[in-house]
């Protein structure tokens, strides 16, 4: 986010007093928003009025009163104003003033986002417009006759950025009701005019309905400018303008001060098409200016803005004027000069744009040689101004390479930190490469803006380049050290990312607590990769306590949720999901937006194996749209590989097959590392074995270039080998795989895993004794946790052993419950039926259907407020409410209770 707002871009600005009254295009507006139109579009060359029109009919729609009786009628509307400039192309700072404009209407709106704009990796627009709209959803109570909210942008033709168009039709597409937005532009803007136009949502003004009519330039030329024209000069100019407003208004200009013969003959002179118009005008009102104030437009036009203390900074100290450039700018004003104010307090202005254009070719045609130093005077100003973007952008138009490239030096950080890493590149690339060559920090910022935007021959170039200016300064060497560790874990060697980050946790200071949350992060990553897992959870751990001494959401997030990884790997799986929950209850802005497509892929892996297929396609569903929202592809990859394995658990082999093409497209397509792309093609050979399609699966598992598994919870651990040998009938080879694997599973504490290898050991023996030691004990690990699809997913096979399991004393429930699970495979485990199908008088609502399923997986109250974020007050209710209907007076006899009636008798995702 920009490190200063700029409040005049979000004023509206004030309407001239000479400005002509247009009623019917007001009119037109009105009926905009009383028909729902999702966008207003003024459209029309510069000169037709827009802005002034514009400016009119909010300051009308502000004052409106409601009709008696009718409060809040849609009559009655709020608005928002941001005026654009060329600088707003940059997406971050677009959405930044956004939010700023939106604030002027409700203060509360977007806080999230303007929060998470100074965030240290560059935010995606679409996610932040997405919390944004929720924001905006959120001030307007449905129903009609609530009121109307407008968002106008301004000069929109200034935009010239893709992704900034592209946030402007995501804006459009999902407007909450009772939103408007009305864009001012002078060329047709790329935004999907066609669909809207087609859905009845866009409403447009142009140049044929924005020009004046004979009586308005009538009412302009002889009321507003005092020319007292004839009827027939008025319709001359009105005919030979066609109604272009800034072509009259210069007419006025260049007619006032002369004779009224002499108007008459100037009308009667007056010919030609706009352009030709435009130029002959505006050099006869320059001409018309004595030299003084022709000096000072032309030394004032090198800026978007203008302020007395910058136009006195940029004009010559041997000029003589003493200061006087706030009386100048007045006098301007007054003059109708084609100054516009931008503020109430006449503290800023700017030129007509037409007018900025034409004193800026005088500039060049008479006075070229002033050019660099006027930039490097506005540079100047601005950087004691505290307006840093506009500095640099002046050093660098005046060639001042050596300023510019101390300005840069001296915001890198800022920008880095705020992700306007594109930004950051922009500029240095402006810089002659030796310039920042020669500069180590200058060449260690630039190492971290292409490392962040995946420009890894470029971060290695940058960081030779610091290394051998610096000579091997200490300072540069560990910057160095952890600009390498994070690009070797982007690039996916975690060998490498491991030997890098201990070296660069040796050399930081234990102070240096946001860069050694960095390094922690990346060396986490790398160490779960490895399958160094006991490393992995003290590392994200150390990580997530440095991301909430920083404020790093992004670490924090992504801690949390490889910690529940590893936790639902060690086979606790309640309390990963009760992190995961907590996670997406506690975080909001960006990075949950980013993250929680981690956090609901975390927990419908959870979901999937508790046999809760619905709940958990739901939320890798989410993860999914989170991720095609921000890009990730490693994220998009799981997403859909977990949408395959659900669909092969619920019959469907064909639409499993259809989710996991769509899981190695996405893996190839972002260029995941190939031991990614490996793990969905292991999830082609359970599904192949799943469907009994073993030519297709030993076919699939040649392609499998490292030993990894397809497992979410235990991803190094590979035991397809032995599904493919128990496939064959070659019982004695899946034997000596699985007991190759299983010391992996001991020494890294992976229950998981060590359930599924039971499991597997158990199909795989001849000795019907030792088979069934093999399965009670995976039982006996299990039940606690609730583990189902680790027993589904090996098939019928293991029916048998179940049953002869389901009379084992205290497992005999558990058993009980798989075999009913299995029962019904082929479609998802159903909860309980509607509630006119319970055998109650008084039906359980669905909520204490909820809570009754966790009383009977072994939660307490405290556990169930948790996972269900409700207050305790709330629980103890639902359970007073649950034991009155159950007619119980305990927690025991409520389960059983709700077992009798066959309310439990599928037992519970979480049991």
């Amino acid at each position: 986010m920009p490190a200063t707002i700029l409040g005049t871009k979000l004023y509206v600005p004030q309407t001239p007093p000479n400005a002509v009254l247009r009623p019917h295009l007001s009119a037109q507006l009105d009926e905009a928003l009383r028909l729902n139109r999702r966008l207003v579009l003024l459209s029309a060359p510069p000169g037709f009025g827009k802005t002034v029109l514009l400016s009119q009919w909010i300051a009308a729609l502000r004052s409106r009163a409601p009709a008696p009786g009718q409060a809040g009628s849609d009559a009655r509307a709020r608005a928002a104003w941001l005026s654009l400039d060329a600088g707003d192309s940059d997406p971050a700072r677009f959405l930044a003033y956004v939010v700023a404009a939106l604030q002027q209407v409700d203060p509360c709106l977007g806080a999230g986002v303007s929060a998470t704009l100074a965030a240290p990796a560059p935010p995606p627009g679409e996610v932040l417009l997405a919390d944004l709209l929720n924001d905006m959803a959120t001030v307007l109570p449905s129903g009609a006759g609530t009121g109307r909210y407008v968002l106008v942008l301004d000069d929109y033709h200034a935009i010239a950025s893709q992704r900034v168009h592209g946030a402007v039709t995501f804006l459009l597409e999902h407007l909450p009701p009772g939103w408007h937005l009305v864009v001012s532009t002078r060329v047709d803007p790329p935004l999907p005019l066609g669909r809207l136009r087609a859905r009845g949502q866009l409403a447009q003004l142009s140049a044929v309905d924005l020009r004046f009519s004979a009586d308005e330039a009538a009412a302009f030329l002889n009321r507003a400018m005092g020319l007292d024209l004839a009827p027939g000069d008025v319709l001359a100019l009105q005919s030979r303008t066609e109604g272009w407003i800034a072509g009259l208004q210069l007419a006025a200009l260049s007619m006032q001060g002369r004779a009224p013969v002499e108007r008459g003959a100037f009308v009667a002179a007056f010919t030609g098409s706009n352009r030709y118009v435009l130029d002959y005008l505006a050099e006869e009102v320059l001409q018309r200016q004595p030299a003084a104030v022709q000096e000072f437009l032309m030394r004032t036009s090198v800026v978007e803005r203008l302020s007395a203390e910058l136009c006195d900074a940029l004009r010559e100290p041997e000029s003589g004027h003493r200061g006087d450039s706030r009386e100048v700018l007045e006098r301007l004003e007054s003059a109708n000069l084609f100054i516009l104010p931008l503020d109430d307090q006449r503290c800023w202005y700017r030129y007509h744009h037409l007018f900025a254009d034409l004193l800026r070719h005088r500039l060049r045609v008479t006075h070229a040689e002033w050019i660099p130093a006027l930039h490097r005077r506005a540079s100047r100003w601005y950087a004691e101004h505290d307006m840093g973007e506009d500095a640099v952008r002046h050093a660098l138009l005046a060639e001042d390479w050596a300023g510019a490239a101390g300005l840069i030096s001296a915001c890198a950080s800022t920008l880095l930190k705020e992700g306007q890493v594109l930004k950051l590149l922009d500029w240095m690339a402006s810089l002659p490469e030796a310039i920042v060559a020669a500069n180590p920090m200058l060449s260690l910022a630039r190492a971290w803006a292409a490392a962040v935007a995946e420009q890894f021959d470029l971060a290695d170039q940058a960081l030779a380049h610091a290394e051998r200016a610096s000579r091997g300064a200490p300072a540069v060497a560990v910057e160095a050290l952890c600009v390498r560790t994070y690009i070797a874990r982007a690039r996916g060697d975690s060998p490498g990312a491991i030997e890098l980050g201990r070296q660069a946790m040796e050399v930081l200071p234990s102070e240096d607590a946001e860069r050694r949350g960095i390094v922690a992060l990346a060396l986490a990553t790398a160490y779960w990769r490895t399958g160094d897992f006991e490393r992995a959870a003290d590392a994200f751990d150390e990580t997530r306590r440095l991301a909430e001494q920083t404020g790093n959401a992004l670490a924090w997030t992504s801690s949390v949720a490889m910690l529940a990884r590893i936790g639902a790997a060690r086979g606790d799986l309640r309390e990963a999901a009760r992190m995961l929950q907590d996670a997406l209850g506690t975080r909001d802005g960006y990075y949950a937006a980013r993250q929680n497509g981690v956090l609901y892929l975390e927990l419908a892996a959870l979901y999937y194996e508790w046999n809760d297929l619905a709940k958990a396609r739901e939320l890798a569903g989410l993860g999914l749209q989170q991720s095609q929202r921000t890009g990730s592809g490693e994220i998009e990859t799981w997403c859909r590989r977990l949408h395959g394995r659900i669909r092969a658990a619920a019959g469907d082999p064909a639409g499993a097959y259809e989710a996991l093409d769509l899981a190695l497209q996405a893996a190839r397509r972002h260029r995941q590392p190939q031991v990614v792309q490996d793990r969905v093609v292991a999830e082609y050979v359970r599904t192949a074995l799943g469907a009994g399609d073993l030519p297709a699966a030993v076919e699939w598992a040649g392609r499998i270039v490292h030993d990894v598994g397809s497992a979410h919870h235990h991803p190094e651990i590979n035991l397809e080998p032995a599904r493919l040998a128990l496939a064959r009938g070659d019982r004695a080879a899946a034997r000596l795989e699985l007991e190759r694997r299983w010391p992996i599973a001991v020494d890294r504490g992976l229950r998981y895993a060590q359930i599924e290898i039971r499991v597997l050991q158990a199909l795989a023996s001849d000795d019907e004794d030792a088979a069934r030691a093999c399965l009670l004990e995976a039982l006996e690990w299990a039940a606690p946790a609730g583990y189902v699809r680790v027993f589904l997913d090996e098939g019928a096979a293991l029916i048998p052993w179940l049953r002869r399991s389901a009379g084992h004393g205290a497992l005999r429930d558990y058993a009980g419950r798989l075999l009913a699970a299995h029962a019904s495979e082929g479609a998802e485990v159903r909860r309980p039926g509607p509630q006119s199908a319970q055998p109650l008088v008084e039906p359980l609502t669905e909520r204490e259907l909820e809570v009754l399923h966790l009383i009977a997986a072994g939660l307490s109250n405290h556990e169930i407020a948790a996972r269900l974020v409700i207050a305790m007050g709330t629980i103890k209710a639902h359970t007073a409410s649950l034991y009155r209907k159950l007619d119980v007076d305990s927690r025991t006899r409520a389960v059983a209770r709700a077992r009798a009636l066959g309310l439990l008798e599928n037992g519970s995702p979480t049991d």
